[in-house]
């Protein structure tokens, strides 16, 4: 008998040290001792709050009461990019749809993911940062450095910083700005800044695990007011999602990365790592999309009009609009998606306020701003005339007629930030005006038949109405210049990519196009500036967004590219000019 009581005893003793490793709670990695002390402060070998476990809920019971980051919908099994369901790349559930978890200790940026499973193998769980709320290709807030995908892993739809559980490696802080392969800042041992549990949840059936890890925010170059927002993914190597082989997008059951990134991000309120403490409020509802503000809106308006459409992800049918200036709250009014919106009995409107609108739905947070509007009293009836240039040369100087009384000439070298004016330069490189209004002839710099050779720049010659202060579109000249102060080069005229063929309709709501990359790129409706975006760093791509065209307007585009160095900067370049069309062809 005495070999079978030897037998059941160790089978007990299997049984015990088996079920005490999968009691919830406890930290299976670094295996059989407890945590780092940030992540397990008593020490006590659980990341629950007693060794008892968490009970029915790992969240409340937690010894560190991290913060919920709620997902658009509640997070799937089984969504996978590649790799198997429900194991170690899949992101998992509990009753609140949540898989994803953040804190902030005072020193430290703590992340928490829900897992499917362990594995002994190297894998990447990554925290992507957006901290400069410009993300996407499109929007009001659209990031400059958006890089398209190009290829199955490559792309960056604006994250700054990825923070990533590079298993059996380190814990690394990457720089992923305007990028699709981020630069390593620095980077912490596993043994110190992560650890495994066992989660309360068996989603598929099985056990499910707590993935911690953590890096002092000051090594991440933020501060506890920064603002950000977040999304987790994972990765079949140990690497960053960013150019990595993804496998589960927290938050949404989709497989089209770039888009799913985009949709998470811009619907989420940003929030601060002061949100994330003990007695933050965490990350909750999802913001409402942004409404639209038409344009012009003159100083005499009484009404202000707008547009409004829910996001794809959004069951939310009807918002409040509330509209600003200069950011203070003007009043509200309701609309329903896909629709117009009025805010009536506008009053004390003024020349260059700034009006905005937000909307909320039931349940959603009211987060994402509309395109600015500024108010302006001119529009294409006051302005001035663009200049006609009769001559220009280099060599000599500029000449130009179309010049009525009342109006200031300016001359402005972009490259070198030299602004001269018929005003202020009288006897100097303007000479006297001959001819009659409203066709009075101008020279600069002794016009084209005498004077010293011009400076070498990018040349923007406008008009000024002196008594309404309105100015006229531009008219460019470029003096390229030789030897030591030679310019760079000339941009050429924008290239448009959509609207397709540059054919401009009312229903047009987005032009998109590529130039030089970094320029400055302006859109003119009716001989008026309605927006201003900077071209992609990298790609030279811009967006125009929340764009409002009425029948027949007038639009073109100007690009310039004025680093403050003769030798990088460039020629300015600009578009042809396209009339708005009906949004339905006519027959022929």
């Amino acid at each position: 008998m005495k070999p079978i009581r030897i037998a059941l005893l160790a089978l007990l003793l299997f049984l015990s040290c088996h079920l005490s490793a999968q009691t919830p709670g406890i930290i299976v990695r670094p295996a059989g001792s407890a945590g780092p002390s940030v992540l397990d402060p008593n020490l006590n070998g659980y990341t629950s709050l007693t060794t008892a476990g968490f009970g029915t809920n790992d969240i409340t019971n937690s010894e560190i009461l991290y913060k919920v980051v709620a997902p658009v919908i509640a997070e799937p099994t089984g969504d996978l990019l590649r790799g198997p369901s429900g194991n170690f790349s899949d992101i998992v559930k509990t009753v609140d749809g949540s898989g994803f978890y953040l804190y902030n200790d005072g020193t430290n940026f703590l992340c928490r993911l829900r897992i499917g499973s362990i594995v002994s193998g190297s894998k990447g769980y990554s925290i992507l940062l957006d901290t400069d709320s410009k993300f996407g290709a499109t929007g009001a807030n659209a990031d400059p450095n958006y890089q398209a995908a190009t290829t199955g892993n490559n792309g960056n739809p604006g994250f700054e910083l990825e923070v990533v559980l590079e298993t059996n490696f380190r814990i690394a802080i990457y720089n992923a700005d305007g990028t699709s392969t981020p630069v390593l800042l620095t980077s912490y041992p596993i043994a110190s800044n992560s650890q495994i549990s066992v989660a309360a949840t068996t989603d598929g059936g099985n056990p499910d695990y707590f993935y911690d890890f953590y890096v002092p925010f000051a090594a991440m170059g933020i501060t506890a007011s920064t603002p950000l927002r977040a999304t987790a993914t994972t990765v079949m190597s140990p690497s960053p999602a960013i150019g990595g082989p993804k496998s589960d997008i927290y938050g949404l059951a989709g497989s089209n990365y770039m888009a799913d990134w985009e949709t998470i991000i811009n619907t989420q309120p940003s929030f601060t790592l002061n949100n994330l403490t003990s007695g933050g409020s965490g990350i909750s509802a999802s913001c409402t999309a942004a409404p639209t503000v038409t344009s012009p809106i003159l100083p005499t308006s009484t009404s202000i009009s707008g547009a409004w459409t829910k996001a794809t992800n959004s069951t939310i049918t009807t918002a409040t609009i509330t509209v600003y200036k200069n950011g203070t709250s003007l009043g509200t009014t309701t609309v329903s998606s896909g629709a117009t919106w009025t805010l009536s009995s506008v009053s004390g409107l003024a020349a260059n306020d700034v009006i905005t609108a937000k909307a909320q739905g039931t349940g959603e947070s009211m987060c994402l701003s509309s395109n600015s509007v500024t108010v302006n009293a001119c529009n294409s009836a006051n302005i001035p005339s663009t200049p006609i240039l009769v001559c220009y040369s280099g060599s000599k100087g500029i000449s130009g007629t179309n010049l009525t009384t009342g109006w200031t000439v300016h001359v402005d070298n972009i490259t070198r930030n030299t602004q001269e004016n018929s005003v202020n330069n009288t006897g100097g490189l303007f000479g006297a005006n001959t001819g009659s209004s409203p066709n009075l002839n101008w020279v600069f710099s002794g016009g084209c038949a005498s004077g010293a050779p011009m400076a070498s720049g990018s040349y923007k010659i406008y008009y000024t109405n002196n008594t309404t202060g309105c100015t006229s579109e531009p008219a460019y000249f470029c003096d390229a210049g030789n030897g030591g102060s030679v310019l760079a080069g000339s941009i050429a005229a924008p290239t448009i990519t959509s609207p397709a063929n540059s054919v401009f309709t009312t229903a047009t709501q987005s032009i998109a196009g590529t130039t030089t990359v970094a320029a400055t790129v302006k859109l003119f409706i009716n001989g008026l500036v309605s927006q201003t975006v900077t071209a992609n760093a990298t790609t030279g791509v811009f967006t125009f967004s929340s764009v409002v065209l009425a029948f027949n307007d007038k639009i073109h585009i100007t690009v310039e590219k004025n680093t403050g160095t003769v030798s990088t900067s460039y020629c300015a370049g600009e578009s042809p000019i396209f009339t708005v069309s009906c949004n339905t062809a006519p027959p022929v």
